[in-house]
């Protein structure tokens, strides 16, 4: 499992399982596996945590795209700007609502915001 971030053309952040398509040796594809929208809630953006020292963001995962049952989704890959690692917040996120056997019910409710230190990074 290859769970990562990947900033689109459009500018939405979705957070999935993603696996490279080649046609011979040729990538022709990305192929996502439950693919979410991440999605800052804006008005809440950068709230100054208890401690006073680091950030905190708040963020809800819906599926992606919306409307659709599929949750294996191919995209071209000149749809894609960049592929990184995810913070382990919101890796951790990802997999409890999601993977973890939740895969047919929405990963987060509007109202259900997580939340996590923005400064926080990945441990692999």
């Amino acid at each position: 499992m290859s769970v990562k971030n990947v900033v689109l053309k459009t500018g939405e952040q979705l957070i999935c399982d993603i696996k490279e398509g080649f046609v011979g040796e040729q990538l022709v594809c990305y192929q996502l596996s439950s693919p979410c929208s991440v999605v800052i809630n804006e008005d809440l953006n950068y709230e100054p945590s208890e401690d006073g020292e680091t950030n905190k963001l708040k963020v809800a995962l819906f599926p992606w795209p919306q409307l659709s049952s599929e949750t294996d989704v191919k995209i071209a890959i000149d749809m894609v700007v960049t592929i990184v690692e995810p913070t382990q917040d919101l890796k951790s996120l990802y997999t409890e609502k999601v993977l973890n056997g939740n895969t047919n019910a929405e990963p987060a409710e509007p109202g259900e915001d997580a939340e996590f230190d923005q400064d926080n990074s990945s441990d692999e």
